[in-house]
């Protein structure tokens, strides 16, 4: 069973900025560039992703 890591997340990303996602839709977009997560400190501006935890969770097999 492959488990959520470093590498699976880098893969998963790539994949789907070539295949099917624009970057607005996947990460967040702060004042620097875009980020999968909200570094510490940093406000989001009240920014949510739903459609990347959406895709996150559909591909990940059910245990």
């Amino acid at each position: 069973m492959m488990l959520w890591n470093n590498d699976v997340e880098i893969k998963f990303f790539k994949e789907a900025l070539e295949n099917f996602a624009s970057p607005e839709k996947l990460f967040y977009n702060l004042k620097d560039g875009y980020y999968a997560y909200v570094p510490k400190g940093v406000d989001a501006e009240a920014q949510t992703l739903p459609f990347a935890q959406q895709i996150i969770i559909s591909s990940n097999p059910k245990i």
